[in-house]
């Protein structure tokens, strides 16, 4: 029993050890439990530092990498700017050895090779600013070159003593400034035909006569930048050509009477009026007579030629529809075409404005030009006249043939008087043309001809429609 006894009492024992153990070791794993959040804490702080300062060092070095490499790309592209604004600075400076540092080396040589360029631009402009200086300088007539805002930029030491004598600030007198504005508005050049278009100006005690000419002015790009007025001192070829109109009329007048007498006694004796004639008598009075009407003409046409120049015929213009004209020249001169079987025939475009023309002076011009015609077309050929409205709006009337044609070096010269084509056989005292011309340009008109030899000849007249 008593055993019994202690073997209960050792048992009670050792569930009081086992319950002191139990207790231990759950203080013992409260306590590591404790200790392992506190580590843990820690190292979640230790962790949160640690990436703080690795952000802080990525950031930084980010920054510094940034720099060091937009540095050159920066000064590259400002160098860029500035050199675009025509800036040559110094040589854009070379830090590092990569694609940056070559981008730059590169970049410096392009500028050396620009600042070269420039100052041999430079130097090329000043010598040629020298020489145009020079050249308008030595230039005798005046020459005043205009922007497109038609006020004087330039003129040489005429032009200056021009405008001192007229008092000129930054623009030209008005039919100079209108020549000039038309010229930049038409893109083309105005060049004068003949003394009709030339300007007199009276200053420094004296009166002058200058032919205008309107040059306009284009860079390479074909764009129009100003124009250039030159007015051509014509002052003594205005008196020669004057004197010699009034020598022309002055001698032609005083043939005239003479001519006419001996034309009437020679008619007279042609009548037999006077007795008769044998028949080599009458042969050689009709060949007297036939020359004597031909000299008279060529009086009454250098007469005629002589006005017109001196402008001294005025014109009395009336209103006429151009496929009125061309029809009345058509009938006029149909006889004398139907004598060479040539038929003539009108081509006139639809709905042509009318013309502003003095009828008997126009209508001279119209049978000169057909009486050409007529006299070099072959037998049973044909005359074409045109009507037709132009580019500018005029109406440029034609005569066509199909003669002999004219050659290209004698073209300019037909208008001229006196002047014969080399070569042709047809008679004429080369005073038809000049005639015509005058009467085109007293008119406001143009006159030409574009020919071929072999391939007929086209003269044609150009008019302003009535206003």
């Amino acid at each position: 029993m008593r055993k019994a006894t202690d073997i209960i009492l050792q048992i009670s024992h050792m569930r009081g050890e086992l319950e002191k153990i139990r207790s231990l070791n759950y203080d013992a794993v409260l306590s590591a439990n404790h200790d392992i959040q506190n580590a843990a804490r820690q190292m979640n702080r230790l962790v949160a530092a640690g990436l703080a300062v690795g952000l802080a060092f990525s950031i930084f070095f980010c920054y510094r990498i940034g720099r060091s490499i937009l540095r050159p790309i920066l000064a590259v592209t400002n160098a860029t700017r500035e050199l675009g604004d025509g800036n040559l600075r110094g040589p854009v400076p070379v830090v590092t050895q990569d694609e940056l540092g070559a981008l730059a080396v590169a970049f410096n040589k392009m500028a050396g090779l620009l600042q070269e360029y420039r100052r041999s631009t430079t130097s090329e402009i000043v010598r040629l600013h020298r020489t145009m200086e020079a050249t308008l300088a030595s230039f005798p007539d005046p020459v005043f070159v205009l922007n497109t805002q038609g006020e004087i930029e330039m003129k040489n030491p005429a032009a200056a003593s021009l405008a001192a004598g007229l008092k000129l600030d930054h623009h030209l007198p008005d039919r100079l400034q209108a020549l000039a504005q038309s010229a930049m508005q038409s893109g083309q050049n105005y060049l004068p035909h003949d003394f009709a278009a030339g300007l007199a100006f009276r200053y420094d005690g004296a009166e002058r006569f200058f032919l205008p000419r309107a040059l306009v002015m284009r860079n390479r790009e074909d764009a129009l930048f100003g124009v250039a007025v030159v007015l051509q001192d014509a002052t003594r070829f205005r008196l020669l050509d004057s004197a010699k109109t009034n020598l022309v009329a002055t001698v032609s007048h005083e043939l005239k009477s003479p001519l006419t007498s001996v034309r009437m006694g020679l008619h007279l004796l042609l009548e037999k009026t006077l007795g008769g004639l044998t028949p080599k008598q009458e042969e050689l009075l009709q060949a007297a007579r036939d020359d004597s009407e031909r000299l008279l003409r060529i009086l009454n046409d250098l007469l005629d030629l002589a006005r017109l120049e001196e402008g001294g015929e005025e014109l009395h213009r009336e209103k006429v529809a151009p496929v009125e004209l061309l029809q009345d020249m058509r009938d006029e001169m149909a006889d004398r075409a139907s004598a060479k079987a040539i038929k003539i025939h009108c081509v006139v475009e639809p709905q042509l404005p009318a013309v502003s023309v003095d009828r008997q002076r126009i209508d001279h011009v119209f049978t000169n030009l057909i009486a050409n015609a007529i006299k070099y077309s072959p037998d049973g050929g044909e005359i074409i006249l045109r009507a037709a409205r132009t580019e500018a709006g005029s109406v440029q009337f034609s005569v066509s043939d199909h003669g002999p044609g004219i050659p290209e070096q004698y073209q300019a010269r037909v208008f001229d008087r006196f002047f014969r084509v080399p070569g042709q056989e047809k008679n004429g005292a080369g005073l038809g043309l000049p005639i015509a011309r005058e009467i085109t340009v007293a008119h406001g008109g143009r006159i030409g001809v574009k020919s071929a030899p072999g391939q007929g000849s086209t003269f044609f007249v150009v008019l302003k429609p009535a206003g």
